[in-house]
Formats: structure tokens, sequence, C-alpha cells
């Protein structure tokens, strides 16, 4: 697609765009939509997901946990922060 910002694609179909305008003299407030945190995602296959961003040499931070999914952590060519979760791995 042909529009500002990033397009995030399953296989040929755009599934979401992300676009951010950011004023750096903004002053955050808690309901506004001046800053975005992190994205969440679910996907399967962990292994090969981290061998992935190993070959790219993407820097990552993995959660563990004995209760709830394994989080892994990166942030985008953009600087947003995405979290990815594998349930059941």
């Amino acid at each position: 697609m042909n529009r500002p910002g990033y397009w995030l694609y399953s296989g040929n179909q755009p599934i979401l765009h992300l676009n951010k305008i950011v004023d750096v003299n903004a002053v955050y407030t808690p309901g506004s939509n001046q800053a975005l945190d992190h994205m969440a995602f679910t996907m399967p296959n962990m292994s090969n997901f981290i061998n992935k961003l190993n070959q790219l040499a993407i820097e990552y931070h993995q959660m563990n946990y004995a209760d709830r999914p394994t989080q892994i952590f990166l942030h985008d060519p953009a600087g947003v922060k995405l979290e990815v979760q594998f349930a059941g791995e």
C-alpha cells in the first residue's frame, strides 16, 4: 500500500497500518494519543522466530514465565516496541 508509515502483512494482505506523528515537545497525559508504548502479537513457533532474529542480528529480550506465555520484546525499524507471545511453548 502506498501510504506513509509502515504496513504489517499476512501474506499479501495488509493487516495493520502503523503511522506515528511525533511532537517532541508534547507532554504525555494518560488517556491521550500522544504515545504508544508497544504492540503485542501472538505467534507460533518461537524457535523459528528467535532463529530469524539472530540471523538478522536483531536485539531482543525474552521473558519466561511459569503461568503465562513466553514473551519476546524487540523494536521495529522506527523504534516502536513490539511484544511477541508464544503460548504453550
